[in-house]
């Protein structure tokens, strides 16, 4: 059994957390890669099915949450002066930044395990969006061998946060709720992408009520005729069950979540 597997394993078994980014980056090769987000699924699952008080619900992407600075945060990237993390995620963090060249506040994305080129391909989808109900993307590039990028900087809190600080909402608030997130992918879905992570970390509901969706990376360009992943990505409780037996994310498996 190759090295990675074994450590996972190990720590599932005595119920210890994973570094699912470390092991990811030290795989040996595709496959094992896939084994390894396979149970880094079925961890997800089992926390999901154990209940709230089990944990933080995991994600394989990064939620953009309430955060500060932290021992061992960067300071700063390229133009950009970070200020704290907002979300961490299996494949990168995301961080309050400020870009020092246009004097604003900004939202920043690293990936350190992804190459540059896929990063500036999640910009790519991103900046062809223009909607008020998904994020803006400003920018990508690369600093001190460091892929990242940054986008608008929302202040607000996640539905997921809602629903945990106030319990479940109302008839009338869950509509509005929806039609704002259906608006959001109806123009992800006309821009011929799909987003493969609809969950309600993946909302935010700024101060002013403006419902945003957020996180594009594990989207796939259905317009440009992108493979079929092989590899699961998503939160299994918002995946639709022919994703499980090896179906291709679509528009229908998007509406499911």
């Amino acid at each position: 059994m190759a090295e990675s597997l074994r450590r996972a394993l190990d720590a599932l078994t005595d119920g210890e957390p994973v570094d699912w980014l470390e092991l990811q980056a030290t795989a040996a090769d595709a496959d094992e890669a896939a084994r390894l987000a396979d149970l880094q699924a079925l961890e997800q699952m089992s926390v999901l099915l154990a209940g709230p008080s089990a944990g933080p619900q995991l994600s394989i992407v990064a939620a953009a949450g309430s955060g500060g600075s932290e021992e061992g945060s960067p300071t700063g990237w390229g133009p950009i002066e970070i200020r704290g993390r907002l979300g961490r995620g299996a494949y990168g963090d995301v961080y309050d930044g400020w870009d020092t060249n246009l004097a604003r506040p900004v939202a920043l994305k690293l990936l350190p395990g992804e190459s540059p080129a896929s990063v500036i391909d999640e910009a790519r989808r991103l900046a062809r969006l223009r909607h008020p109900n998904v994020v803006t993307i400003f920018g990508a590039d690369r600093h001190d061998g460091m892929p990242g990028l940054w986008m608008e900087r929302l202040r607000g809190r996640t539905l997921d946060e809602i629903l945990a600080a106030q319990g479940a909402f109302s008839a009338r608030e869950a509509s509005v709720l929806g039609i704002d997130v259906c608006a959001a992918l109806a123009a992800i879905h006309a821009a011929g992408l799909v987003h493969r992570d609809i969950k309600a970390q993946n909302v935010m509901r700024e101060d002013g009520g403006r419902v945003v969706l957020m996180d594009l990376g594990t989207s796939v360009d259905v317009a440009q005729g992108d493979a079929p992943v092989a590899v699961l990505a998503g939160t299994p409780l918002y995946m639709a069950p022919e994703l499980f037996e090896g179906g291709t994310p679509g528009v229908a498996t998007d509406v499911y979540a």
